[in-house]
């Protein structure tokens, strides 16, 4: 995906945009159809888009880019906070 996204001129969003409330309802149905208990929605689909590309190591600019943040430092104290928890929790 990195690779595709500098590969644009424009740097845009590789996505098309979609409101937010539309992708709660399709979340909203997936969770349903795979019976999962936790109510999923736009925020937490974005964090665990983020928060899995940074647990890939993905460069954080890029994640930082690709989530429309304007400062890397937002990305960095986000992620590693979730990553440090997860860390604990599993570790």
């Amino acid at each position: 995906m990195c690779k595709f996204y500098n590969q644009r001129e424009d740097h845009e969003n590789i996505f098309p945009s979609i409101e937010n409330q539309t992708v709660n309802r399709y979340l909203k149905k997936i969770g349903e159809i795979a019976e999962i208990k936790k109510t999923l929605h736009f925020h937490l689909a974005r964090h665990t888009f983020g928060t899995t590309l940074l647990n890939n190591n993905v460069n954080v600019f890029y994640i930082s880019k690709m989530m429309g943040h304007k400062k890397t430092k937002s990305n960095l104290r986000i992620y590693r906070d979730k990553c440090w928890k997860n860390e604990r929790h599993y570790g």
